[in-house]
């Protein structure tokens, strides 16, 4: 059906993800309003988008391209304007205050490096799979076949972030973000050094699964623990913002 259904697929999902959280999540009427950082809100999404926008292009315009270097400067002038910004607004989109706490700091520089860890594997890999054997380094295997290998992936970050209740229980609060890393290292390393047989790979991506679960259920927990409860939500969506750009 072409590739086109994935994002209108995707686009259905997100629909009735948003009605579902409109028929279930309880009104806030009764907390005290609190005004909407349009301003903040715009500076952070010019800034994230041009620079997003710069490196996904900087392969086919080139590093010295007008065009990227326009958008990079478009970035850094929208977030630095978005930072002076939040740090005097009464009500700011994102409490930057926040990152003074090392815990909240720590959170959100694993998630850039996190999504930066994860986004190349799952590259890797599926460009790995596909490659023709003729090249000397491939599997040459069908695009089905690369997608299926994500699935394990997917399965054992699921299970792993369903049993990390029962992990901190075991090994404390502050120990599973430190193992989900080690694991997902342990990925990187098997397949940077095995990856000819089909099961290597199928391994590579478990263990990247279980290290991913960990540390993006870590997270959560760790930045919600530590933040005030009025800026739970503020202090996420940035945690959000930063893996992406990762």
């Amino acid at each position: 059906v072409g590739f086109h259904a994935t994002f209108l697929l995707a686009a259905a999902m997100a629909g009735v993800a948003w009605l579902g959280a409109l028929v279930t999540i309880p009104s806030s009427r009764h907390r005290p309003p609190r005004p909407i950082d349009l301003v903040g809100a715009v500076a952070l999404a010019v800034g994230v988008a041009a620079l997003v926008i710069a490196l996904s292009e900087m392969s086919s315009w080139g590093a010295t391209s007008g065009s990227f270097v326009l958008l990079l400067l478009v970035s850094a002038v929208a977030l630095t304007g978005w930072v002076f910004h939040e740090r005097r607004v009464a009500a700011p989109l994102v409490d930057l205050r926040m990152l003074r706490n090392p815990s909240v700091r720590v959170a959100q520089t694993v998630a850039i490096l996190a999504g930066v860890g994860m986004y190349m594997l799952l590259s890797l890999v599926i460009r790995y799979v596909q490659t023709p054997t003729s090249t000397g380094d491939g599997q040459g295997r069908s695009g089905l076949v690369a997608g299926v290998i994500l699935v394990p992936f997917s399965v054992a970050s699921l299970a792993t972030n369903r049993l990390l209740p029962a992990l901190r229980r075991s090994v404390g609060v502050r120990s599973p973000m430190p193992l989900g890393c080690v694991a997902f290292i342990a990925a990187l390393a098997l397949f940077a050094s095995a990856r000819s047989g089909l099961w290597e790979v199928l391994v590579v991506m478990v263990l990247a699964g279980i290290g991913v679960g960990i540390v993006f259920a870590s997270m959560p927990i760790l930045i919600v623990s530590v933040v005030p409860a009025s800026e739970t939500g503020s202090a996420l969506g940035f945690n959000q913002v930063l893996r992406t750009i990762g």
